[in-house]
């Protein structure tokens, strides 16, 4: 049986080294980090060969004194922290005192530096297993590090690496994160000789970060602050139409550090929900500064991972930032880019909705609209043809186009490779706004053509031909109206005479219970009796009809998804995106003119028409340019 010894401090090392150097770009963001808690103004990087041959950076901090320098490369030596108090509080980049062993470990490093207080600075030389060399060295003040033939002594984690150009791409992603968290620091980065990237100081972030995504422009970019009770929450948030179906264009930093939380990402997503298109990810960029006893950053060795004391009032804070910021664009009320930072945006506002005289109309009935009578020349009222349906034109009743069987429609589209692409297609097709304004969608000419499918609206507004989902546009029109009635407190109880009770499972009733508060606040009288029933008393007064034992299934079914506790508020939206859901029109339902035309003036007198609030589209334009690139004509 072998016996337990102590490993040698090479094999530590490594080991340890394993989990702080992962590839070159690990390397330049210790190193550059270190530069930045030297509280260097301008820090150069020059790689050769994706930083396998040679990574060298260059700051003008304070540089290390001598005496420091052979004990700067022992394990858990730093200058950042003194006690565990100080672990606590830091608010440096780096405090481990970790990143020279583990670099030194794997490849060969050459230091040098001076502080500015001395004349004669120290060069330091050290390679795996071995005892450092030191000598003089008379350079400008600063420190620059050396760092060359990355893992020599780790075949295995060197044949992991990938290519020198997706190496170089890492290392420039890891500068601008790191240049993104520190706008007043001035950063070169140097590839083969090169120059790939040279940032000049900037006193804004949002200048930075325009100096790091070319693409974008001022007008694309709206800010807004959040804070209270030491944390602050500010974002630059993009404009819909450039959002990207991948997070490039999501970024959240803590203190300045660069971050990764999925459950903050969650909050970005849930406040850009209902104002951009379900298949894009919104483009928001966010600083969160907040006292360091409310987070623990000493997670991983990386520092990426943090845990947060008060998670639910730092997701509420994210969401509401990133729903003002992107509401600016939709109300047309940006935020002036050359506003400072401190100024924080007004609330946002609560949606029009419905008018007035729409409010409560058959909003217990799903299936029926009453007649409005609309003459032709009043504002946003729909002015549909009389005319019957065209011959030759789908029928609305029918499962498939045209009059053809399915086999023979079947074996037409086969020999058509387009159609099979049509999915595609469709997905690719440009989303709101369209040729017209939203402030623009009460005056349009609306005219119904017919229903497909039982499910979808075929109309034109005004010259634009549109395809409108009925369930998304009622779940809209459903949700704008429970914010409305809720903000003028009309969410008022309708008891039942005679309480019912609900069976559920045991994790039903669990979930439920969670959300008592809000359902109190929204009208429902509910009661938890048992592990496996609940009592309801009654329910809103908007949901009058609608079947208790549904609604409590469905809201219990939505509970599931939270990855960690709502703030009250954002729990009650949840819970109104769950009830609009659940009480709208469903696929596959008939419905005659009259309600077609009141579905889509209800929908566009919304403040977000053009999607529900989950975030899916409710109308697909198919505007000329579109239906002449489909047909080959332009």
């Amino acid at each position: 049986m072998r016996r337990i010894h102590e490993l040698p401090k090479i094999v530590v090392d490594q080991i340890a080294a394993g989990e702080v150097i992962e590839r070159p770009a690990s390397v330049v963001k210790e190193l550059v980090e270190n530069s930045i808690d030297a509280g260097s103004g301008k820090i150069s990087v020059y790689i050769e060969e994706g930083g396998r041959k040679s990574i060298i950076v260059s700051d003008n901090g304070s540089g290390i004194y001598p005496d420091d320098v052979g004990l700067a490369f022992r394990r858990h030596a730093t200058s950042k922290i003194q006690s565990v108090d100080d672990l606590l509080l830091t608010r440096t980049l780096g405090f481990r005192g970790e990143a020279l062993s583990s670099i030194s470990s794997v490849s060969h490093v050459r230091l040098r530096s001076r502080t500015r207080d001395l004349e004669t600075g120290v060069e330091y030389s050290v390679s795996p297993g071995q005892e450092g060399i030191l000598t003089d060295w008379t350079g400008s003040p600063g420190t620059t590090i050396e760092v060359r033939d990355l893992f020599h002594n780790l075949p295995v984690r060197l044949k992991f690496l990938k290519s020198a150009s997706t190496e170089q791409s890492q290392i420039q992603e890891t500068i601008t994160l790191l240049a993104l968290g520190h706008p007043e620091v001035q950063f070169h980065l140097s590839v083969n000789g090169r120059t790939s990237l040279a940032l000049s100081t900037r006193d804004d972030r949002r200048l930075r970060l325009l100096d790091l995504y070319p693409g974008l422009e001022e007008k694309d970019l709206s800010r807004a602050v959040l804070e209270g009770e030491g944390i602050r929450v500010e974002a630059l948030v993009l404009t819909p139409e450039k959002n990207r179906k991948d997070r490039k264009y999501q970024n959240v930093f803590l203190n300045r550090r660069w971050i990764r939380h999925p459950g903050l990402l969650q909050a970005i997503s849930q406040g850009a929900a209902g104002r951009v298109h379900k298949d894009v990810h919104p483009g928001a960029w966010i600083w969160i500064e907040m006292v360091p006893d409310k987070v623990d950053v000493n997670v991983h060795p990386t520092k990426r991972e943090v845990r947060f004391l008060e998670t639910d009032r730092l997701f509420s804070l994210v969401r509401r930032v990133v729903s003002e910021g992107l509401d600016s664009f939709l109300n047309g009320s940006r935020t002036d880019p050359e506003n400072t930072f401190g100024d924080a945006l007004p609330e946002r506002r609560v949606s029009s909705g419905i008018f007035p005289d729409m409010v409560m109309e058959s909003l217990s009935d799903r299936s029926s609209f009453r007649s409005e009578h609309p003459s032709g020349g009043e504002r946003g009222q729909s002015r549909e043809s009389s005319a019957e349906r065209v011959p030759g034109a789908p029928d609305p009743r029918r499962p498939f186009l045209g009059t053809s069987t399915p086999s023979a429609r079947k074996k037409r589209v086969a020999h058509h490779p387009e159609f099979q692409s049509l999915p595609e297609l469709l997905k690719s097709f440009p989303p709101p706004p369209f040729s017209f304004q939203q402030e623009d969608l009460e005056d349009l000419e609306i005219r119904i053509l017919t229903q497909t499918y039982g499910t979808f609206i075929l109309a034109f507004l005004g010259q634009e031909l549109v395809i409108i989902d009925q369930h998304t546009a009622h779940e809209r029109i459903r949700y704008d109206s429970f914010r409305k009635g809720l903000a003028q407190g009309k969410m008022s109880m309708l008891p039942y005479l005679f309480p019912q009770t609900v069976r559920m499972t045991a994790r039903e009733v669990e979930n439920l219970e969670e959300r008592v508060d809000e359902l109190a606040h929204l009208g429902f009288d509910v009661d938890i009796q048992g592990p496996e029933s609940v009592r309801v008393s009654g329910i809103p007064a908007l949901l009058e009809g609608e079947d208790s034992a549904s609604l409590l299934q469905e809201l219990s079914e939505s509970s599931q998804g939270f990855e960690f506790p709502l703030v009250r508020s954002d729990r009650i939206d949840e819970t109104l995106m769950t009830l609009s859901c659940h009480t709208s029109i469903r696929a596959n339902h008939s419905l005659g003119k009259e309600d077609l035309g009141r579905i889509v003036r209800m929908l566009l007198r919304t403040e977000y028409p053009f999607s529900c609030p989950h975030g899916r589209p409710t109308i697909l334009s198919l505007s000329p340019n579109v239906l002449e690139k489909w047909f080959h004509r332009t």
